[in-house]
């Protein structure tokens, strides 16, 4: 039973065995939430290749081999439903892999 948490706003919800911080935003705001029984973070943003990879080992997930370059296309895949959309201007974000 793992509870993920990323982002800016998601609150950990009670009971859960494991809870993961994904992100130097969720570390800050829920590094020493008591509702939280084990607590892995990882920090960074964006976190560390070597830090995703000994969190998901600490909670005894075996990722696949190609789990980095899997994740390293998740931008554009998010970013897509930013595209013709007047508010958003891409000069705000700068995406490392």
């Amino acid at each position: 039973d793992i509870e993920m948490l990323h982002g800016k706003i998601h609150e950990p919800t009670e009971g859960h065995k494991h809870t993961l911080l994904v992100g130097q935003c969720q570390v800050k705001k829920n590094g020493e939430n008591q509702l939280i029984n084990h607590c892995v973070k990882i920090k960074g943003c964006p976190p560390s290749e070597k830090d995703l990879l000994e969190a998901y080992g600490e909670l005894g997930i075996e990722l696949p081999d190609n789990f980095m370059e899997w994740m390293a296309k998740l931008p554009e895949t998010f970013m897509r439903r930013y595209i013709d959309q007047p508010e958003f201007d891409e000069a705000f974000y700068k995406i490392q892999c």
